[in-house]
């Protein structure tokens, strides 16, 4: 049952004129940079592959569902679109409504973007969502371009956007939209959190060019990209995307997007949530739909360590998973207590061993350079990565983002100076380059040497590259993987 802010959420009223709205996700000109990356990369062409904008799809499809509106998207990330070439294919639609997604790594291109719309189309109601707006509400809505902004679950506060503009009726009463006119909410109305996923329909794929999505760990050229659960309860603090429980959809709901991407013709998908496992209980009833319905597909997750179960591992195994995805993110118990992980190295050897006993590839996430981490510390991160022999790993140094609490720590404690993050979200610039990082006991230089050296040692042995060879099933693939090979070996990689 929908709680009574859902259900005003979803009392969706018929508009009394149909308009036309565009979504755009940002392309990644000009994104955040940092000083171990190649300079004048402007694009993600590292060969590592796109995924698909799934919020946005989500946001489109209920205003298709929900609404009579005209809608369309714009990936220009996925289609390599440049900020001008994007601003041109909007002025081409003439939409009446324009949502853009927000990430901070790309907000440069999605705020000159905006900028650039509504100095050549003033009419226009341009309205943001997306992560970093969920740090940056006040900042963002005080922009002078900006109508509005939406933090949280987007699918029914744009759908009500939408018929707000269409009607020229603007309201102040739901959830997480907040309008120019009114300022912006506080407290539990700041954003819009729904308990209930199923309540939102399945993403709509034909907004999309799915031609252009793929992984650089898949064989398939094409890799469809799902979720079924949004939030994480846990509080590590180098991430910012604890600010909801976790809630799940149903497996029932699970398996008919499985089956429809199945019936689209893709044979491998990614599942985003922060941890697939949260409940055996779903698990086995996804697991025993796709075996009952037939579904020929490989698939992939995001796990934690602490939730390695053996047999849910060889169920998951025979309903088509074909590869785990762990963040481990240290080697040192010590450090990972003190950035709140809540896992042990020896959980961690523990789900490695057993995945891999399952028959499953396994890929793991590390970090170097935490809070009060010492070199010894970041040596002893990298050789227990070699000692999992994980099929796929990842050693990125530690960005401090806006809205973790690793930040405000390196505030507090004077690592970080000033708030250079909230400078850059009131106005960013095409060049902006993080030069600050968590230095208190071990400098970046000395940090990119250990990243560089972990990256050899773990992707350039001969034995690992005959083995990765020996796995490639087209050409396509191994162009794919020789193409992230070199960036790796150049040291080209930007921390994901």
């Amino acid at each position: 049952m929908a709680s009574k802010n859902e259900q005003t959420q979803i009392d969706i009223q018929e508009s009394i004129n149909k308009i036309k709205v565009l979504l755009i996700y940002p392309p990644k000109i000009g994104g955040v940079k940092t000083p171990f990356y190649r300079i004048g990369a402007d694009t993600d062409d590292d060969g590592a592959g796109h995924k698909a904008p799934i919020g946005l799809l989500y946001v489109a499809t209920a205003v298709k569902k929900y609404s009579k509106h005209e809608i369309r998207v714009i990936d220009c990330s996925a289609e390599n679109k440049s900020i001008e070439e994007t601003v041109k294919e909007a002025e081409s639609f003439q939409p009446d409504l324009v949502g853009i997604s927000a990430w901070t790594n790309y907000w440069y291109s999605a705020y000159t973007i905006g900028k650039s719309l509504k100095a050549k189309m003033p009419h226009i109601h341009l309205t943001y969502g997306g992560p970093h707006i969920g740090i940056y509400i006040k900042e963002t809505l005080s922009i002078p371009f900006v109508d509005s902004v939406i933090a949280g679950d987007g699918e029914f506060p744009f759908t009500h956007l939408c018929n707000m503009v269409a009607n020229n009726d603007f309201m102040n009463n739901i959830h997480g939209l907040h309008l120019k006119q009114y300022g912006p909410k506080e407290g539990s109305e700041a954003f819009s959190i729904l308990n209930n996923l199923d309540l939102v329909p399945i993403p709509d794929r034909s907004f999309i060019k799915e031609e252009l999505y793929t992984s650089v760990v898949a064989h398939d050229n094409n890799v469809a990209t799902m979720i079924s659960s949004r939030g994480c309860p846990f509080a590590c603090i180098f991430c910012k995307l604890h600010f909801q429980k976790t809630v799940c959809r149903s497996a029932e709901n699970v398996v008919e997007e499985l089956k429809q991407l199945n019936n689209l013709g893709f044979k491998e998908i990614d599942i985003y949530d922060d941890t697939f496992t949260w409940s055996k209980e779903r698990v086995i009833k996804i697991c025993e739909g796709i075996i009952k319905e037939g579904i020929n597909i490989e698939w992939a997750i995001r796990d934690r360590v602490t939730n390695a179960d053996k047999d849910l591992l060889l169920l998951m195994r025979k309903a088509g998973l074909k590869r785990v995805h762990y963040g481990v993110e240290s080697g040192v118990d010590a450090i990972l207590k003190r950035i709140n992980k809540k896992i042990t190295t020896d959980e961690t050897r523990r789900a490695v061993k057993i995945a891999k006993e399952a028959g499953l590839q396994v890929m793991t996430f590390f970090m170097i350079g935490l809070i009060d981490e010492s070199y010894e510390d970041m040596k002893k991160t990298i050789e227990f990565a070699l000692e999992l022999k994980s099929d796929y790993s990842t050693f990125n140094i530690t960005v401090p983002w806006p809205g973790t609490q690793l930040y405000k720590q390196a505030l507090a404690s004077g690592i970080i100076p000033y708030d250079y993050w909230l400078q850059y979200a009131i106005e960013p610039t095409n060049d902006f380059v993080i030069y600050r990082f968590i230095e208190n006991k071990v400098d970046l230089r000395t940090m990119i040497k250990l990243q560089t050296s972990a990256i050899r040692r773990f992707y350039f042995k001969p034995s690992y590259l005959l083995k990765e060879v020996s796995k490639v099933q087209s050409s396509a693939e191994f162009i794919r993987k020789a193409k992230v090979g070199l960036s790796l070996l150049r040291g080209h990689i930007l921390n994901r």
